[in-house]
C-alpha cells in the first residue's frame, strides 16, 4: 500500500479513537451512569460487610480481641473502618485514621450516614450476644481544610468529582439506596465531572499521534505531487509554511474541550506568551518544528544544478535561508530557556525527586527542539555547500551572518540572556564544521559526538535558567521576608470586627474577664473558636480585656500600669495602621512580626464602662521538620514557592536580629559587605547569598548552598543519557518501519552494542541497587534514631514521674508543659495514651483538635504493647496521604505497673534523604556517563582495530577475480585473523594457478569459437564470389557478346563482398581488442543529453528524457559510454521501425553509492527463449549484423565497474548501474 494511504489511515484512526474515547468518557461521567456505578459499589460493599460480620461472629466466640483474626485482614483489604464493643467496652478498632468518640458510636442503633470529623461514611450496625459491631464504609473525606496531604475526595472506586455533595434529603440530587431498597443518601453532582486518568492519557496520546500522522501524511504528499516532486527547496519551504498554517488553524480552532481541562494545557503549569500559553501548545509547536526539520533532512539534498553561488540572487537566497535557520535555532533555545523560567515544573537535576511526569515531557520537548534544529542546519549546510564549487564561499556567507547575529544580540537589548545567542552561534558553527569535515555520514562515532554537543548546549542553557530561577526565588523570598506584614490577616481581621462588636456573648465574656484574669482563657477560647479559625491557626494569641480603670501588673518588674495606657503607648510608639482602624502592625525593629488588635466593645448599659479588647497576634514559628507543620497549613494559604533548603537572616542597623535555616550567620552585617546597593549577590563560605536592603535600617540576607562542580555537570550527564535513549528509541522505530531493509549486525556493530549495552545495563543495575541500599540504610537509621529518642524521652519521664501510680487530670497541664519543652529538645512531637489506648496529653493537640486523626492509639501498636506485651514497637502510621514512622513504648512506674503508652511520631526529613540520594545519583551517573563515553570511544577504536583487517580481507575478496591481479595480505600475528589471512593467501595462489589453467583453456576455446565464427562469416561472401568467378569463366569460354558488362558486374560484386569481409574483420578486431579506457570525471546527465540529442529528429518516435535533479559525477571513458548509449538508442529505434506511436524513455536516479540509467522502448520486446542469449557475441535478432553490439555494451559497462541487465514485460527496459565518483 502506498505510504500516503497508510499515513492517512493512521491519522483518521487516531482521530476516530480520540473521539470514541471522549464520547465514552463523557458517557461514563453522566450523572445517571455515575450514580448507577456508585450503587454497584455499595451493593458489593454491603455483600462484603455481611461476610466480615459473619467472620467476626465466628471469631468472637473465642475472644473479643480480634486484632489477629482473618476479619481484621478482610476489613483492611476492603478499606473499611471497624469498631467492636463487648458490653459497651471497645475491644477492637481497625485503625486510628478517623476521629470518632465511643459514645457517638454507641448511640447508633441502625444503619445510617455518619460523620466522624474527617470522613463521611455509611455505618453498618450489627449486634449479637452483648456485641456491637460498627462497620464504616468511606463515602467522602471531609477535613476542615485541604492541602497536598489532606484531600476531600471520594474513594477512587466511586469515580465521582470532589465537588459532588452529599445530602440526606431524598428530593435533592440522585438518591442512593442499600440492597434492601432503603434510602441511604443523595448525591448532588456539579457541572464538573470526574476525569478518568486512563481515558485522559489515552485521548491525549491519540490526538498527538493524529498530529504526527498528519505531519507525515503532508510530507509524503509533497514528495509525490508533481509541482513539488522535483523541486526540493520549494517542497521543504512549502512544507514549513504548511506547518505554520497548521499551528494557526489549531490556535483558531482551539484545543478540544476535554484536552483543555488537562494539566498539560493549564497556563499555571507553563506559559511562554499569548501564542504558546501552555505546555501542551509548546509540545504541538515542538512536534511541528521537529517534522519540519525532518522534512528538510530527508528532502533537501546536494544541489549542483544551481551552480556556484556567485550571483547576487543566489547569495541573497542563501543568506536568507541561513538567517531563517539561525533564527529558528535561536527560537528553539529560547523555548528551552523559557520552559525552565516560565513554568512551575522542576527541571533542577540536582533534586531528582522534585521531577515529575511533566519534567520528563519537558526534557522530551528539549530533545525534539534540538533534533529539529540540528536537522535543519545540517540539511541547509549540505544543500548550500553542494551548490558552491568552493566550500569556503559558504563558510564566508555563514560567517558574515553569524557575526551580524552576534553583534545584533549584543547591541540590541533583549529579554533573554546573552548565553542563548552564544549557544546559537556555537550550535551553528558545530553543525557547519560537522558537515564540512564529515559530510552527512552518521556513524556511531559521529552520533555520539552530536549527542555530546547537544547535551552540552542544552546543559549550559538549563544551568543558566535554573540558576536565574533560583536567583529570582531569592529576590522574591527577600521581599517576602522584608515585607513582614500579613495582608491576608489584616484583611480578614477587619472583616471580623463588626461581628465581634455586635456579639453579646463576647461582650459578656470580655466584661467578666476585665477584673478576673482567670476568665481570660475562656474569653480567648471563645474568640478562637468563633472568629480566629482557618487561616488564623498559624498564629498565637494573647487576649486582654481592659476598661479605663483596670491596671496591669508586671511580675518580673514589680510594676503596675494602667491597661489602656500600656497598650496605647505601644500603639503610639510602634503601631502602624493597616487596612482599618482596629489592627496595628507592631514595627519595633526587633525583627519579630506581631500585630495588636484593638476592638472597643460597646457598654450594654449607659452606666457601665465600655470594654476594649487588645489581642496580641504573633505568628507561630515552628522549627523545620518538627512534628506535623505541613499538615497544619491550609492549602489555599500555602506559599506556591518552596523555600526549603534556603536560609535567611534579618539585620537591623547592621546587627543580626533573627535567622532561620542551616547557615550560621555572623552577628554583624559588615562581616559580609558594607555597600548600600539594593541587590547584591555574593559568595561566602561556600554559600551563595543575596543581600536585600529593605530600607529603615533593615537588610535581608537570603542564602543557599552554592553547589559543587558536580551540580553543574549533572545536566549534561542526565541529558546525555536522556537524548541517547530518545535517539535509540527513534532509531528502533526507524528499523522496525523499514522491514524490507534487514539490519546487519556486523562484528563492529556487535562490539559497540555489547560494550554500550553492558554499561547501560550495569548503570541500571548498580544504580538501582545502590539507591535501594541507601533507602534501606536510611530507614534503619531513622528507626534507630527514633528508638533512641523514645528511650531518652522515656528516661526523662521516668525521672520526673516514676512514682506516680497513674496520670489524672491534675497532671495534664504539667505533662503538657514538659512535652512542649521536650519536643523542642528531642525534635519530635510527644503523645501519651492511657492503658486503654485513649489520648491523655500531646505536645501538639492541634492535630487532634482539627480531627486529622483519632484520639485512639494505633491498633497495631495497641496489639503489640497491650496484647503481645512488647515493651516497644515501631510502625508506620498515616494522616491523609502523609506517612510517617511512629515509636511506641510502655511507661511503667517504680512499682512496675503499666501507667501509659508513650508515642513519638517521627517525620523523616524527606528533603534531606532526597538530596542525599540525588547527590549520590549525580556522582554515580556523571562517572558512568564518562565511562560510557570512554567505552564508546574504546568500543569504536577496538571495533575498528578488529574489523579493519576483516574489512581489508573483505575488500581483497571483493576484488578477487579469476585471472585478475589478486594481491596477498600481510599479517604478522599468529591469531585467528592470521589464520584467516594464511588461508586467503593460499587460496590466492591456488586461484592464480587455476586461473592460468582456465585462461589457457578459455583462450583455446575462445580462439576456436572465434575461428568458427570468422569462418562462418567469411564463408557467406565466398559462395557468391565463387559463383561469380564461375559465371565469368563460362562467359569467357562462350565468348559471350556482353562479356564487358559481365566483367563490370563481376567487379562490383567482388568489391562488395570484399568490403563485407573487411567489415567483418574490423568488427571482430574491435570486439577482440577493446581500446584502453581513458577515464576522467564526467557529468552523467550532460553526457546523456549530448548522446540523445543525435536522435531528436527520429520520425514518429517520441523520446522522453527524465534526468535526476542532482547531476552525478562518474569516473568513466567519455567515448566508450557514448558508444554504449548510442548502441542502446539504435537498438530501440530499430525495434520501433514502422511504429507510429514509438516511445523511448531515458531516465537516471541515484541509489546509495550508484547511479542508475534506464533505456526503455514500447517495441515488440524480446521473446523469453532469447533472453539468455541477448548478450552473447554472435547473437542477433536482426536480419543483418554480427550480434556484437550488446556484447560490446556489456563489455564496456563491466570494465567501468558497473552492471547491465534488462526486463521485457510489455516494454523492453535496459538498466545500467555505474559507481558514483566521490573525488
Amino acid at each position: 500500500m502506498k505510504k500516503h494511504f497508510v499515513r492517512l489511515t493512521l491519522f483518521l484512526t487516531a482521530i476516530f479513537l480520540a473521539l470514541v474515547l471522549t464520547v465514552i468518557n463523557n458517557r461514563l461521567g453522566e450523572p445517571e451512569l455515575a450514580v448507577r456505578h456508585v450503587q454497584k459499589i455499595i451493593d458489593r460493599e454491603e455483600s462484603a460487610a455481611e461476610k466480615i460480620f459473619q467472620k467476626v461472629q465466628t471469631e468472637t466466640e473465642n475472644t473479643p480481641y480480634i486484632f489477629e483474626g482473618i476479619s481484621n485482614r478482610m476489613i483492611h483489604e476492603r478499606g473499611f473502618h471497624a469498631f467492636l464493643f463487648y458490653n459497651n467496652t471497645l475491644t477492637y478498632w481497625s485503625d486510628n485514621t478517623i476521629p470518632v468518640e465511643k459514645d457517638d458510636l454507641l448511640n447508633i442503633k441502625r444503619d445510617t450516614l455518619f460523620y466522624t470529623g474527617n470522613l463521611v461514611s455509611y455505618c453498618k450496625y450489627y449486634t449479637w450476644n452483648n456485641y456491637q459491631l460498627y462497620l464504616l464504609t468511606p463515602v467522602k473525606q471531609s477535613f476542615n481544610y485541604e492541602n497536598q496531604y489532606l484531600k476531600n475526595t471520594f474513594p477512587k472506586k466511586f469515580r465521582l468529582h470532589s465537588s459532588t455533595q452529599i445530602s440526606l434529603d431524598s428530593t435533592i440530587g440522585l438518591p442512593v439506596s442499600n440492597s434492601s431498597g432503603e434510602f441511604m443518601y443523595s448525591l448532588v453532582l456539579s457541572d464538573s465531572r470526574y476525569s478518568f486518568p486512563g481515558f485522559q492519557i489515552a485521548i491525549t496520546i491519540c490526538y498527538f499521534l493524529a498530529l504526527i500522522f498528519l505531519a507525515l501524511l503532508m510530507l509524503e504528499l509533497y514528495r509525490i505531487l508533481p509541482p513539488f516532486k522535483d523541486r526540493q527547496l520549494l517542497r521543504v519551504l512549502m512544507y514549513g509554511v504548511d506547518m505554520a498554517l497548521l499551528w494557526i488553524i489549531l490556535q483558531w480552532i482551539g484545543v478540544p474541550g476535554y484536552l483543555a481541562e488537562t494539566k498539560l494545557f493549564d497556563p499555571s503549569l507553563f506559559a511562554h506568551n499569548n501564542f504558546i500559553s501552555s505546555m501542551g501548545e509548546l509540545l504541538i509547536v515542538t512536534t511541528l518544528l521537529f517534522f519540519t526539520g525532518y522534512a528538510w533532512f530527508t528532502g533537501l539534498k546536494v544541489d549542483s544544478d544551481r551552480g556556484p553561488a556567485k550571483h547576487v540572487g543566489n547569495i541573497i537566497i542563501s543568506a536568507a535561508l541561513i538567517a531563517f535557520v539561525i533564527i529558528t535555532i535561536y527560537f528553539s533555545l529560547v523555548l528551552i530557556y523559557s520552559l525552565v523560567v516560565n513554568s512551575t515544573i522542576s527541571f533542577d537535576l540536582t533534586s531528582l525527586f522534585d521531577l515529575n511526569i511533566y519534567s520528563i515531557i519537558g526534557f522530551l520537548i528539549m530533545v525534539l527542539l534540538l533534533a529539529g534544529s540540528w536537522m535543519m542546519m545540517i540539511s541547509l549546510t549540505r544543500y548550500l555547500m553542494g551548490a558552491c564549487k568552493k566550500r569556503q564561499n559558504y563558510l564566508i556567507i555563514i560567517g558574515v551572518i553569524l557575526v551580524l547575529f552576534l553583534l545584533g544580540g549584543m547591541v540590541i537589548p533583549g529579554t533573554y540572556p546573552l548565553i542563548i545567542i552564544i549557544s546559537t552561534a556555537v550550535f551553528v558553527i558545530f553543525c557547519t564544521l560537522e558537515y564540512y569535515f564529515h559530510e552527512d555520514k552518521i556513524d556511531p562515532g559521529m552520533a555520539v559526538l552530536v549527542i555530546i554537543m547537544l547535551s552540552m548546549i542544552s546543559g549550559v542553557i538549563l544551568n543558566h535558567a535554573v540558576s536565574e530561577e533560583r536567583d529570582s526565588g531569592m529576590r522574591m523570598m527577600a521581599m517576602s521576608v522584608s515585607n513582614q506584614r500579613d495582608r491576608i490577616a489584616e484583611y480578614l481581621f477587619e472583616e471580623s470586627v463588626d461581628e465581634m462588636t455586635g456579639d453579646l456573648r463576647l461582650q459578656h465574656l470580655a466584661r467578666r474577664a476585665v477584673y478576673n484574669s482567670d476568665r481570660e482563657d475562656e474569653l480567648k477560647t471563645y474568640i478562637l473558636e468563633n472568629y480566629l479559625t482557618g487561616y488564623w491557626k498559624q498564629f498565637d494569641y494573647q487576649v486582654t480585656a481592659c476598661d479605663r480603670f483596670v491596671d496591669l501588673s508586671f511580675d518580673n518588674q514589680g510594676a503596675v500600669m494602667n491597661c489602656s495606657d500600656y497598650f496605647g503607648g505601644i500603639l503610639e510608639r510602634f503601631g502602624v495602621e493597616t487596612f482599618g482602624e482596629h489592627l496595628y502592625f507592631i514595627n519595633d525593629s526587633s525583627g519579630l512580626v506581631s500585630y495588636l488588635g484593638k476592638i472597643p466593645l460597646p457598654a450594654p448599659e449607659e452606666n457601665m464602662e465600655p470594654v476594649t479588647l487588645f489581642i496580641d497576634i504573633i505568628p507561630k514559628y515552628v522549627q523545620e521538620g518538627l512534628g506535623y507543620p505541613e499538615l497544619m497549613i491550609d492549602g489555599q494559604f500555602e506559599s506556591p514557592t518552596d523555600y526549603s533548603g534556603y536560609s535567611w537572616a534579618m539585620f537591623i542597623n547592621g546587627s543580626l536580629v533573627r535567622n532561620v535555616g542551616d547557615y550560621f550567620y555572623s552577628s554583624k552585617l559588615a562581616r559580609y559587605v558594607e555597600t548600600e546597593e539594593k541587590d547584591i549577590f555574593l559568595k561566602h563560605n561556600e554559600w551563595y547569598h543575596f543581600l536585600y536592603h529593605a530600607g529603615e535600617g533593615m537588610t535581608i540576607m537570603i542564602s543557599r548552598p552554592s553547589g559543587m562542580l558536580i551540580d553543574s555537570i549533572a545536566p549534561f550527564s542526565y541529558l546525555f543519557l536522556f537524548i541517547s535513549m530518545v535517539v535509540l528509541a527513534l532509531y528502533g522505530i526507524y528499523i522496525i518501519s523499514r522491514r524490507d531493509k534487514v539490519f546487519k549486525f556486523t562484528t563492529r556493530n556487535r562490539i559497540q552494542l555489547f560494550v554500550t549495552g553492558f554499561l547501560f545495563f550495569s548503570l541500571a543495575v548498580v544504580g538501582y541497587s545502590s539507591v535501594r541500599y541507601i533507602l534501606v540504610l536510611n530507614n534503619d537509621k531513622n528507626r534507630e534514631n527514633l528508638q533512641e529518642k523514645a528511650h531518652s524521652v522515656l528516661t526523662e519521664l521516668e525521672h520526673k514521674l516514676s512514682n506516680e501510680p497513674g496520670f489524672d487530670e491534675e497532671l495534664y497541664d504539667y505533662l503538657s508543659s514538659l512535652f512542649t519543652k521536650w519536643s523542642n529538645v528531642f525534635f519530635s512531637d510527644i503523645n501519651l495514651y492511657n492503658p486503654g489506648g485513649d489520648l491523655l496529653v500531646s505536645s501538639r493537640r492541634e492535630i487532634f483538635d482539627e480531627n486529622l486523626t483519632s484520639r485512639r492509639m494505633d491498633a497495631s501498636a495497641y496489639k503489640a504493647l497491650a496484647l503481645d506485651r512488647k515493651t516497644q514497637f515501631i510502625c508506620k502510621e498515616k494522616i491523609g496521604n502523609y506517612s510517617y514512622l511512629s515509636a511506641w513504648v510502655q511507661f511503667r512506674n517504680a512499682e512496675n505497673d503499666l501507667v501509659a503508652y508513650l508515642n513519638l511520631p517521627f517525620f523523616a526529613r524527606q528533603s534531606e534523604l532526597s538530596r542525599e540520594v540525588s547527590v549520590f545519583l549525580m556522582t554515580f551517573i556523571n562517572i558512568y556517563v564518562l565511562l560510557i563515553v570512554i567505552a564508546l570511544l574504546i568500543g569504536l577504536l577496538l571495533s575498528n582495530i578488529i574489523s579493519k583487517p576483516l574489512e581489508r580481507i573483505r575488500e581483497k575478496m571483493a576484488r578477487l577475480s579469476l585471472g585478475g591481479d589478486n594481491e596477498k595480505l600481510e599479517w604478522f600475528r599468529d591469531d585467528e585473523i592470521g589464520a584467516l589471512v594464511r588461508e586467503y593467501n593460499e587460496k590466492v595462489d591456488e586461484l592464480a594457478l587455476n586461473a592460468e589453467k582456465l585462461a589457457q583453456t578459455e583462450r583455446e576455446t575462445a580462439w576456436r569459437e572465434m575461428a568458427r565464427q570468422v569462418a562462418h562469416e567469411i564463408k557467406n561472401p565466398l559462395t557468391p564470389m565463387k559463383l561469380s568467378v564461375q559465371y565469368l569463366k563460362r562467359a569467357w569460354d562462350d565468348n559471350a557478346p556482353d562479356f564487358d558488362q559481365r566483367v563490370k558486374r563481376f567487379s562490383d560484386t567482388m568489391i562488395e563482398q570484399i568490403d563485407s569481409m573487411a567489415e567483418i574483420a574490423t568488427a571482430f578486431s574491435d570486439f577482440a581488442r577493446m581500446p584502453k579506457a581513458q577515464l576522467e570525471a564526467i557529468k552523467l546527465n550532460e553526457l546523456l543529453k549530448s548522446s540523445i540529442s543525435l536522435f531528436d529528429d527520429s520520425p514518429d518516435i517520441r523520446i522522453e528524457l527524465n534526468l535526476s535533479d542532482q547531476d552525478t559525477t562518474i569516473f568513466a571513458d567519455n567515448k566508450q559510454l557514448i558508444r554504449v548509449f548510442n548502441n542502446l538508442m539504435k537498438n530501440s529505434l530499430q525495434a520501433l521501425e514502422g511504429s507510429r506511436d514509438g516511445h523511448i524513455r531515458v531516465q537516471t536516479w541515484r541509489e546509495e553509492d550508484t547511479v542508475m540509467v534506464l533505456f526503455a522502448d514500447n517495441g515488440p520486446g524480446i521473446p523469453s527463449e532469447q533472453t539468455e542469449k541477448i548478450f552473447a557475441p554472435n547473437f542477433t535478432t536482426k536480419s543483418g549484423g554480427m550480434g556484437l553490439g550488446l556484447a560490446m555494451v556489456k563489455n564496456i559497462v563491466l570494465n567501468h565497474g558497473g552492471q547491465i541487465w534488462f526486463e521485457s514485460n510489455g516494454e523492453t527496459v535496459f538498466y545500467i548501474s555505474l559507481p558514483i565518483f566521490r573525488g
